[in-house]
């Protein structure tokens, strides 16, 4: 194989890792954003033996990954023990602690419509409900640092996509260019151009393939070697088909601009 097309096959090939990995890292930092917001339980403190009442509700919703019920009972005799406060247990017994449900949130579908819905709700059973306690804050400021996430993203699809389109494009015009004088000559002889077609098709196609394999391989190497085996298979699964056609879609979408603009050209 030419030394020209092994530089282009590693040119693009790189310029495909750089993308792969843009989407890796925004991937991790989703995942990474939702195990925050997974741990931001919405508290409610119920009066003792009501939480039947409205737990049936909550798990209809299907906004919560785990709901966690704990009675006002325990949550006393888990103090006393801590603190030593035996000599209060008079007192908690004439004001008993209320239950508590501790509502964890699904964050791929717990948005902020849900999140009033639920508060509205909540805060109409005031004959069960005691009190709600939600860092409704911190949610918003990790919601916010999400969508700030996503838009860093797209631009960096958009350049990646760009600058893969253009090396391509550029790529195989130029070789297909600088093989002009020997083709025409072909032709000249009696040659068939069907076969210098079919030739530059084929190396075309086999050129965006290796050099699809070939980021695909950089970015297994680089999750075996660099990062911990735990993250490994995480690596892999965060590249999902939608983004390999994609940069598929791309290649073609150069390969076919470079064979009309190179056509225009030789005519």
């Amino acid at each position: 194989m030419k030394r020209n097309i092994i530089l282009q096959i590693i040119t693009i090939a790189i310029v495909l890792t750089m993308w792969d990995f843009s989407h890796i890292r925004q991937q991790v930092l989703t995942n990474s954003f939702q195990d925050k917001l997974s741990a931001l339980p919405l508290i409610v403190y119920l009066k003792s033996g009501m939480h039947e009442k409205i737990r049936g509700k909550l798990d209809n919703l299907a906004l919560f990954r785990s709901i966690e019920f704990i009675e006002g009972n325990i949550i006393a005799d888990s103090l006393m023990a801590e603190y030593h406060l035996e000599h209060s247990r008079e007192a908690l017994t004439a004001y008993p602690l209320p239950d508590v449900l501790q509502l964890y949130p699904d964050p791929l579908v717990f948005n902020s419509a849900a999140i009033d819905s639920v508060l509205i709700y909540l805060n109409r059973q005031e004959k069960v409900i005691e009190n709600i306690q939600f860092n409704q804050i911190r949610w918003n400021s990790i919601q916010s640092e999400i969508s700030n996430g996503e838009m860093l993203y797209k631009i960096y699809t958009g350049f990646y996509g760009f600058l893969t389109f253009l090396l391509a494009m550029l790529m195989i015009a130029i070789d297909r260019q600088s093989s002009e004088e020997y083709w025409r000559v072909f032709e000249r002889a009696g040659g068939d151009i069907r076969i210098r077609r079919r030739r530059f098709i084929w190396q075309a196609l086999i050129l965006l393939l290796l050099s699809l394999l070939l980021s695909a391989l950089f970015v297994f190497l680089y999750s075996k070697l660099v990062l911990n085996l735990s993250q490994v298979s995480i690596a892999l699964l965060v590249l999902p088909v939608s983004h390999y056609l994609t940069q598929t879609g791309v290649l073609i979408l150069a390969l076919v601009l470079a064979v009309l603009f190179t056509r225009r050209q030789t005519r």
